[in-house]
């Protein structure tokens, strides 16, 4: 007797049903049109859905996390890439928007096009947001102090060197966690690893 193999249960967890489909990664569903076969790091093999089940899937995931205000974000999919969009108020929740919709099934890419925009009371001049960010980073164990930043309409551009790459990322969280911060941009070089003669 043989199955149906396209009418397979739906698997079910917080978001809304998906079926799964026996195909193999790459490979386009035979069960029509507009399916894409998309799977991301921690995703099934073999997830099938179309493009507005996936976007809905990352509005949902951004609406159910308490870190992002996602009333003014949009979402496309196309597949399995993703593209953010729209406004929120922090870089802080720019960041939070990103890990959120990296976290959905099937996700295997997202563009964050998301505009930051800091209301009248969190703005804050250049000078004072250096001043704040490079304290912040003098302050993290994490982060040498050949790092520098600089300042320009709220946009922090990082520069100096390191000799791990977790120091540099470290850096761009701290630096992005300062209030008033609208976008990090990281220069940071990493220094060459010693060899031994």
């Amino acid at each position: 007797m043989r199955e149906d193999l396209t009418r397979s249960p739906a698997v079910r967890d917080r978001r809304p049903a998906v079926v799964v489909l026996p195909t193999v990664r790459g490979a386009l569903s035979a069960t029509g049109r507009g399916l894409s076969n998309v799977t991301g790091a921690g995703s099934l093999e073999g997830i099938a859905m179309n493009d507005e089940e996936l976007a809905k899937n990352v509005a949902a995931e951004l609406s159910e996390d308490p870190k992002v205000d996602s009333t003014l974000i949009d979402v496309r999919a196309d597949g399995g890439e993703v593209l953010l969009r729209g406004t929120v108020g922090s870089f802080w929740q720019k960041r939070e928007a990103q890990k959120a919709a990296e976290r959905v099934d099937g996700v295997t890419n997202v563009d964050n096009i998301i505009d930051v925009r800091l209301l009248t009371e969190h703005r804050r001049a250049d000078a004072e947001l250096r001043a704040d960010v490079l304290h912040a980073l003098s302050l993290n164990g994490m982060v040498p102090g050949t790092v520098d930043a600089s300042v320009d309409d709220g946009t922090v551009l990082l520069s100096g060197t390191v000799d791990l790459e977790h120091q540099r990322e470290e850096a761009v969280r701290i630096a992005g966690n300062v209030r008033g911060v609208v976008n990090v941009q990281n220069d940071i070089f990493l220094n060459p690893p010693l060899t031994d003669e």
